[in-house]
């Protein structure tokens, strides 16, 4: 209009707020007041304001009001209301119900909450709404996730939808306190988020190796795999994907922990905050070369664990690969192998299938032989194991001709040279870290979280957390299979298991199985 002008106009902007445009000159002000609907009139209860310059809107202050606007012709019928709560005019925090304790449903008998120990677990999560407002119950939500999750549904969008389609199974697992109407995905993404306001989401880890101790029993594995994972889907700003490092249990194929993978760094400063929490006593970590640090090995030993790391040129033991290899050149001598001056140790494995022969041989050398070894934290008392792999791949119908690949690898672990199980110990580790792999295959392809597009941290952490937990249920589902028929019926994959999963009450069953095998006294101890 003109340099000196002024407007001011308003519209219904959402539930319960109005939105106000001031034009002042050239400056442009959005105000949004929120409103409390009272008898005969509304409450101007708070008011933000933001500046509009073109699309973009920025954040200015935010103020509390104190204004109270009678409906025509009600004026005094609103003065009798104010007056009968026996409050001054301004003040709001008596005209409305604000205090964060008040509940509603306080004098009411719960009933006792379907789903076993992952119920009770659901139920002691803190929640931060004001009670007299929520509409849906924290722990009901955070139920029906779990079964989602397990039926490979991990985005709101889907939970939302899983919701509105098995509503009336739902109603009838969780009976009254099920919420009368359908959840948005909004509502279930700031829900979920939620979870996560804590720094770096130390509370998020908690619950999930709570929940996974439900899931499993509290198990002790005695082989971990570290490593990370991309979210192909999820990219930053500067077009790179979001990683997550994870510990995996190679045997169950199940995630014991993980930690979000900062913008600005990499997987090496997570390595040890991901296994502070984890009891290491008698168990071996695998890893590839990018972890074989000092800091790492030095946190494995001093929690009472094994190490067993690749190790590469390119990496930080550049100097202990370099004599590596001098070593392993003269321990392997056909002159050696005869005269044992250096003591080693082998065995050969032959495995034939996918369309190519493999012929392993392992050969374990005591680290004692490095000069290197002193600056590395039980490697003087532990093993170099050598893999040297022959592949031998078919000819094919499709005119691919037979040829044969080799390869060469070495791994540094704390394994004592004298171990009467040596290289069964060492094999099992060299092998087994491939599991991390197929867990990770699982959840991208048949769980299909290469296909979820994220961009915030936060929801990313989240949705990680319910992949690995659905995998948890399903591996649970494949171990009760197992027990119940044995070796005479394949068990079922992880989309099989999926599809089963879809029944809400048949997954109910499940969870009510759980309760047996988790302590769950104990985990909530464990755990804080």
């Amino acid at each position: 209009t003109g340099n000196n002008s002024t407007f001011e106009g308003g519209g219904i902007y959402g539930k319960g707020a109005i939105m106000i445009v001031q034009v002042e000159g050239s400056d442009i002000r959005l105000s949004i007041c929120k409103t409390r609907r009272i008898q005969k009139g509304t409450v101007y209860c708070g008011e933000e304001t933001y500046e509009l310059n073109g699309k973009d809107r920025t954040y200015k202050s935010y103020r509390t009001l104190g204004k109270h606007v009678p409906k025509p012709g009600c004026e005094a019928e609103f003065a009798e209301y104010v007056a009968r709560k026996k409050v001054p005019p301004r003040n709001l925090c008596m005209l409305v119900p604000c205090d964060p304790e008040f509940n509603p449903n306080k004098n009411k008998q719960t009933p006792e909450a379907p789903g076993g120990a992952l119920a009770n677990v659901a139920r002691v999560v803190p929640d931060s709404r004001r009670p007299y407002l929520v509409h849906y119950p924290l722990w009901i939500v955070l139920m029906v996730v779990f079964m989602a999750a397990a039926s490979g549904v991990l985005t709101a969008v889907q939970i939302a939808h899983y919701w509105a389609a098995n509503r009336k199974k739902l109603e009838q697992i969780f009976g009254a306190a099920f919420p009368q109407r359908n959840i948005s995905h909004d509502t279930v993404r700031r829900l979920l988020m939620q979870l996560d306001a804590t720094a770096e989401g130390r509370y998020l880890r908690k619950l999930f190796r709570v929940v996974m101790g439900i899931c499993l029993g509290v198990w002790r594995s005695h082989l971990l795999a570290l490593d990370g994972q991309a979210a192909r889907s999820s990219k930053t700003h500067n077009g790179r994907p979001h990683y997550t490092l994870t510990v995996v249990d190679c045997d169950l194929r199940i995630a014991c922990d993980q930690v979000q993978v900062g913008e600005k760094t990499n997987e090496i400063p997570h390595a040890v905050e991901v296994l502070e929490a984890l009891d290491l006593s008698d168990c071996v970590v695998v890893a590839d070369a990018l972890h074989c640090q000092h800091n790492l090995v030095n946190k494995i030993v001093d929690k009472g664990g094994d190490y067993c790391i690749s190790l590469k040129e390119s990496s930080v033991s550049k100097a202990l690969y370099a004599e590596v290899e001098d070593v392993v050149e003269v321990a392997l001598s056909e002159q050696n192998l005869t005269e044992q001056t250096i003591p080693v140790k082998s065995r050969s494995t032959h495995d034939d299938g996918h369309g190519r022969i493999e012929t392993r041989d392992y050969y374990a050398i005591p680290g004692s032989w490095l000069e290197e070894a002193q600056n590395w934290t039980a490697l003087s008392e532990g093993t170099i194991f050598v893999v040297k792999t022959r592949k031998t791949y078919k000819a094919t119908s499709t005119g691919k001709q037979e040829h044969t690949e080799t390869n060469e690898r070495y791994f540094a672990t704390s394994f004592s040279f004298d171990h009467p199980h040596l290289m069964e110990v060492g094999i099992r580790a060299i092998r087994q870290r491939w599991g991390i792999e197929s867990m990770h295959w699982e959840i991208d392809v048949q769980m299909r979280q290469d296909l979820v597009q994220m961009s915030n941290v936060r929801y990313i952490r989240v949705q990680r957390m319910l992949s690995r937990i659905g995998l948890g249920v399903i591996r649970y589902m494949q171990m009760e299979f197992e027990k119940e028929h044995g070796t005479d019926k394949p068990c079922p994959s992880v989309e099989s298991m999926m599809i089963h999963a879809r029944d809400p009450e048949a997954l109910m069953h499940i969870f009510e199985g759980m309760s047996e095998n988790g302590k769950l006294q104990e985990l909530l101890e464990q755990e804080g």
